[in-house]
């Protein structure tokens, strides 16, 4: 999927980020676990990017205790043969997610058979069905859900979300998956060229992922932890469906599992189903995880080594990146002390937790030599792990002079006492990011299955996890610090550019009853003073509120030359306001627990607020004072240059960006979508404080935004903080440019990028409609059947299903204001990355010749109505939902009215569409990688008028 540094991003959290510690399903389809319609739906209204508002009196500056998050509703137990089931009931919408946990990763591994538990975990999807083999997803799918999988070093987890009152299907597809798998030899085989591609997609391709997965190897050598979660290719390449029978024989069993449903249940009717479906199940008898563990690597729980260092330099990477880890204990150890493990997630997060912590405060903001610092720590982990910090040097800084300067500043943490303000804003930034975590139900039921596999009591991580933290004192903190980070016992690693020459089937009737719209979920509307209109979402359930504001106004702005200004308006937006500058600002913002960002993108600036219902005053005032009262200085303008121009030249090295770049340059021509919205290094050199504090000036008028309120707040509370806070707005109309309509180009011929990767990245792409195109409902459907679908999918079943010559391949369209895109996305091998682009060819070929089938029509209709509630979950989904749909003038009923417009949809419409749209001469390609140039020859190309 794209990789975008967004502008408030972190460089080196976007690397930490994919570190090879967990490896997240069978499909590069990352939205799937979150807004299952992103691709087909939400960026399809358009990409939401949010604007935000004003002035207010001065709270106050003491942030109260963070108020409890109402006990959870739960009801656990466990059947006859061992299987545990944890059951959550959170009403707010009608949807449910079951996740079964099994207590086997690839820790459990024999030597020589890595990547097996991955491996396993794809073909899970694979089996044989009542429908046939591989039909699960696409059961799922024809039900409005998605399903998922992810494999970390302790644990495989198997997730469905769907409506609530399709509970039954997945209970009785997960069962049939547990009690055996049944499949070929050739589908192993197809199945396992798919992982091959996603290790060259995620470690062979990537520096840094290479790099993450060289240091692991260090940092864990004689230990399992050491060993990459995909699994080493010649070991990848040698497994055998017998290897994965045995797995499943041994260890996917009810007594090794847990079953957590969490959503809108009833517990007796859900229990009731449970027994049906898994008490029929046997269990098997075992050796236990530490055993399993010591016979495939002797001597493998003891401590990672200590003092070691690794130095990478790779004629790929476009920048120098700095990683010092230590080992330290988690909460899976026995014998352990929880309150030290703790202590050191809270020193964390003190260290690395927001732009106002120790690190970026001093080595970013002071000292000036990194661009961006980021802190991690996996307290719930079986065994020992790693305490890892991660820098990118800024430009002209040497890694030896970053180094020194954070063992400085380690140091410093563990000779002298943290003090009282970094200890209170890190104890009150973690719980309030604790109770955000409670909103979503899929991250509460994840929370009790990460705790379950390491052999964590649940409600520790869960439910004590906020008394537990405030517990830790400030000389707790200085303790495990000076214990824990000794320089002696960092592990270090750099990564550093080099110079080029250098080597380094049946259709399942549909489930369900259909879902009325639940009382509660309609929203109150109404206009401020300053002209911006308000749509409010009333929810009490968690004592939290999201805010989305969408300001109309994004790149399509800059001026030629000064690509980029939106991007980096946008990362100043929260570098100071009022009398606080950029310092004092994000120190009020994290000791009350409060997120506050803004993000540009094409046509519009997002700005998101989070925060705790009992600090919205000192929230709407950070946000006024970000608004009206903005602090734009120099040094501000300079941290955020370099940060983007380091986002910029990561991107050089990454074939999804390069990719992404060049076909909106082939497909636009010279109308602004062609410009990058972060920029480049040269423009943004040209951009200067009076471009920056004009564009915001511009951009945050009343008039000019709107504003979606989800969460624990009533209708006169909401007009209370806005008459206070926003009454500063001004209220006189934008002189932004209205963005003028995009028309379709011809591409002279397809464009080949080299880049020294083992994978090409093929992207294609056409000019597609706007937001008012009376053609986006049946694009929506069209595109589901073409690439949206994900397994159900054509392209996915032509390239990945039958041939496995691509992890993913998906289709995806934006409604932009001038005309957005509709594009294609695969990677592949190179020797197979021409027979990868015949087949999307030959699939739009197909599509503008004949359409699509009634089965085909109806399946996709009954997926996008099936998952219209799964967009409601969440106060943030919620939020961002309700502003695009008022940004966009679509009218309180629109989404009520939204499933019938997908049912409206026939074969003529679809069939319409796709002889507007998928026409040779429109379609424009570009790939990415070594020498395999796509042929230019037109009749290569898609049916249709040339």
């Amino acid at each position: 999927m794209n990789r975008k540094v967004s502008p408030n991003g972190s460089v080196a959290r976007k690397a930490l980020d994919r570190r090879a510690t967990e490896k997240p399903g069978r499909s590069g389809l990352t939205f799937l676990l979150t807004t299952p319609l992103i691709l087909g739906w939400l960026v399809c209204l358009l990409l939401p990017l949010w604007g935000a508002a004003a002035h207010a009196d001065t709270p106050s500056s003491q942030p109260s205790p963070v108020t409890a998050v109402p006990g959870l509703d739960y009801r656990d137990g466990k059947l006859g043969n061992g299987l545990q089931v944890i059951m959550i009931r959170e009403p707010k919408a009608p949807i449910i997610t079951s996740q079964v946990w099994y207590r086997v990763g690839a820790v459990d591994e024999e030597t020589g058979k890595t990547g097996l538990a991955h491996m396993l975990e794809h073909m899970m999807f694979q089996g044989d069905t009542e429908e046939g083999p591989g039909q699960f997803s696409r059961i799922v799918a024809r039900n409005g859900g998605d399903d998922n999988a992810s494999t970390a070093a302790d644990y495989t987890l198997y997730h469905i979300n769907l409506a609530s009152d399709r509970l039954e299907l997945a209970l009785r597809l997960e069962s049939a998956r547990m009690r055996e798998l049944a499949t070929s030899g050739e589908k192993f085989s197809s199945e396992n060229k798919v992982v091959q591609e996603e290790r060259r997609t995620s470690i062979d391709s990537d520096p840094f992922g290479g790099m993450q997965e060289r240091f692991r190897a260090m940092a864990f050598a004689g230990h399992p932890y050491g060993r990459p979660i995909i699994g080493w290719m010649t070991d990848i390449e040698k497994l055998t469906v017998a290897d994965l029978q045995a797995w499943h024989h041994r260890y996917y069993a009810p007594d090794n599992a847990l079953l957590v449903l969490a959503g809108d249940l009833d517990f007796n009717r859900t229990w009731s189903l449970v027994e049906r479906y898994f008490a029929p199940l046997p269990p098997r008898t075992r050796p236990s995880v530490a055993q399993s563990v010591a016979e495939a690597q002797p001597g493998a729980v003891g401590p990672p080594p200590k003092g070691e260092r690794l130095e990478v330099a790779d004629p790929r990477a476009t920048l120098s990146v700095l990683q010092i880890a230590f080992p330290v204990p988690s909460l899976g150890e026995p014998g352990i002390d929880p309150d030290e493990v703790i202590s050191l997630k809270l020193l964390a997060w003190v260290l690395g937790g927001g732009n106002s912590s120790l690190l970026y405060r001093r080595l970013v903001m002071e000292q000036g030599v990194a661009v961006s610092t980021s802190v991690d720590h996996p307290w719930m982990s079986r065994h020992r792990d790693l305490f890892t910090i991660t820098a990118v040097p800024r430009a002209g800084v040497s890694l030896a002079t970053l180094e020194f300067s954070l063992f400085q500043e380690i140091a410093k943490v563990a000779e002298e006492a943290i003090s009282a303000e970094e200890w209170e804003r890190a104890t009150n930034g973690i719980i309030a990011g604790h109770t955000y975590s409670r909103d979503s139900v899929y991250r509460t039921a994840w929370t009790v299955g990460r705790a379950w596999a390491s052999h964590v009591d649940w409600h520790l991580a869960l439910e004590e996890y906020p008394d537990r933290i405030r517990k830790i004192t400030p000389v707790a903190l200085r303790q495990v610090a000076a214990k824990y980070l000794q320089r002696d016992l960092a592990m270090v690693g750099t990564l550093t550019p080099a110079s080029p020459d250098s080597t380094p089937a049946q259709v399942e009737e549909k489930s369900g009853t259909g879902l009325p719209p639940r009382p509660g979920t309609a929203v109150q509307t109404f206009t401020t003073p300053r002209g911006m209109v308000v749509y409010l979402f009333e929810s009490h359930s968690n004592p939290m509120v999201e805010v989305r504001i969408l300001a109309g106004g994004g790149s399509a702005q800059d001026p030629v030359g000064k690509e980029g200004l939106a991007s980096l308006a946008a990362w100043m937006f929260n570098e100071g306001g009022g009398d606080l500058d950029a310092a004092a600002f994000h120190d009020r913002l994290d000791r009350f627990g409060i997120v506050l960002s803004a993000e540009a993108g094409r046509d519009t600036t997002e700005v998101t607020l989070t925060s705790l219902t009992q600090h919205l005053d000192v929230a709407w005032a950070s946000l006024a004072d970000a608004l009206i009262r903005p602090r734009h200085d120099g040094a501000n303008l300079e941290r955020g240059r370099a940060e983007l121009i380091a986002s910029w030249a990561n991107g050089r090295s990454d074939p999804d960006v390069v990719a992404g770049e060049a076909l909106d340059r082939s497909l636009y021509g010279k109308h602004p979508y062609a410009r990058p919205t972060g920029g480049t290094e040269d423009s943004l050199k040209g951009i200067g404080l009076t471009d920056v504090a004009g564009f915001h000036q511009e951009l945050y008028r009343g008039r000019n935004m709107v504003m979606a309120v989800a969460g624990d707040v009533t209708p006169a509370r909401l007009q209370e903080l806005l008459s206070r806070h926003l009454s500063g707005l001004s209220d006189e109309p934008t002189a932004l440019r209205p963005v003028p309509p995009a028309e379709g180009i011809p591409q002279e011929g397809p464009i080949h990028l080299p880049m020294d990767i083992p994978q090409s990245t093929v992207r294609l792409g056409v000019i597609g409609i706007n937001r008012a195109d009376p053609d986006f409902f049946p694009l929506l459907v069209l595109n589901h059947i073409l690439g949206g679908g994900s397994f159900s999918s054509r392209l996915t079943e032509e390239i990945r299903q039958k041939r496995g010559l691509a992890y993913s391949v998906y289709s995806h369209f934006i409604t932009d204001i001038g005309r957005g895109s509709w594009s294609i996305d695969t990677k592949s091998k190179t020797a197979s990355a021409q027979e990868a682009l015949a087949l999307i060819r030959a699939e739009i070929a197909r599509l503008y010749q004949d359409g699509v089938t009634e089965a085909e029509l109806q399946q996709a209709k009954e997926y996008l109505t099936g998952s219209f509630p799964l967009r409601l979950s969440g106060l943030g989904n919620i939020a961002s939902t309700w502003a695009i749909v008022a940004f966009h003038k679509r009218g309180t009923d629109y989404l009520e009215k939204w499933p019938e417009r997908v049912r409206a949809v026939g074969r003529d419409d679809i069939l319409r569409v796709a002889r507007r749209l998928l026409v040779t001469s429109q379609w424009h390609v570009v790939t990415v990688g070594r020498n395999a140039t796509p042929s230019a020859d037109p009749s290569a190309g898609p049916g249709g008028p040339r």
